[in-house]
């Protein structure tokens, strides 16, 4: 679990692993989202995916891997003629 100030004030990042699953869970952005851009990466490879919006969001993988697994999210908005997304990545948690 790690704070991301750069993206946010009172946005909080987690991750961990239940099972067979890896889990990552950030609550709550600043302002609301269109979209969530979610990126895993992992010694099996990684996945960009994107989320529905809101203030906050939960992902999951199934593991193909012992190792870890590194998470970061950034928010989108979709405009008329092109989309926006905040400037920087979530700090990385790995669970």
């Amino acid at each position: 679990m790690a704070g991301s100030p750069k993206s946010g004030g009172n946005l909080v990042v987690a991750a961990w692993s239940e099972g067979n699953r890896a889990y990552f869970d950030w609550h709550r952005t600043d302002r609301a989202f269109d979209t969530f851009i979610v990126l895993q990466t992992s010694a099996a490879g990684g996945d960009q995916v994107d989320f529905r919006g809101g203030f906050r969001g939960r992902a999951y993988t199934v593991m193909r891997t012992n190792g870890g697994y590194r998470w970061n999210v950034k928010g989108r908005d979709s405009g008329v003629s092109a989309s926006s997304c905040q400037r920087t990545w979530t700090v990385s948690v790995t669970g």
